[in-house]
């Protein structure tokens, strides 16, 4: 905002959408800190949620951030379905995947070259599943199966805690789902790319009764 008004080109329609992404925001940390109490407490409450609303709502928080790097999100979210589980937590894991691309498209792919995140839901049996891809180049073969290890980071050592998609892993499997990892050949806008896609998948509110988790 600051720099709209340094050029005087600060309007309504601007100030109104950067006050909605910081209530946002607020009531996202908020929400977040009573999380965190009732995780200590172990007091949690799983509820059925629409997994497309907690999906907008991730990329209503990571917007800013995602603009910030020039990253384009491809959405194509007209597959819905509802699942039993931690909403909040589940939202959190979206906003670690989200991050981990976009450090790794700001790592790999120059400002100018474009940078994509595709993010995608789908109906399989019983169970609702996201995949978002990236065009990053992928991960590499030795240490793709490692990206889910807690302490394990790619990245300098002031630059990460290698606890994200560990804590990703841990929040889907507590609400009976699945995560997991490969690299992918895709061609979009007819050029080809490679990136790293990451799979959800949650079984369907109603079908997962088996799980005591």
């Amino acid at each position: 905002m600051s720099v709209y008004n340094s050029l005087k080109t600060l309007d309504e329609k601007t100030i109104d959408k950067s006050m909605n992404t910081i209530i946002q925001q607020t009531e996202y940390l908020s929400t977040t800190i009573s999380d965190f109490r009732n995780f200590i407490k172990n007091d949690r409450h799983k509820q059925k949620f629409s997994i497309v609303d907690m999906i907008n709502k991730s990329l209503s928080i990571a917007d800013a951030a995602l603009a910030k790097y020039y990253v384009q999100m491809i959405t194509d979210l007209d597959t819905d379905g509802y699942c039993n589980g931690f909403e909040s937590e589940i939202l959190q894991a979206m906003l670690n995947t989200l991050n981990n691309a976009k450090d790794a498209l700001d790592k790999n792919i120059k400002n100018e070259e474009e940078r994509f995140i595709f993010l995608s839901t789908d109906i399989k049996g019983d169970c609702i599943i996201i995949k978002i891809k990236d065009n990053a180049g992928g991960v590499p073969d030795e240490i793709i199966n490692k990206l889910f290890d807690p302490y394990f980071t790619t990245k300098g050592d002031n630059e990460g805690t290698g606890l994200g998609l560990y804590m990703c892993k841990n929040i889907v499997e507590d609400s009976c789902g699945t995560v997991s990892v490969a690299n992918r050949k895709f061609i979009y806008n007819g050029i080809n790319y490679v990136g790293a896609e990451f799979t959800i998948s949650f079984p369907i509110d109603g079908k997962a009764e088996f799980c005591n988790r």
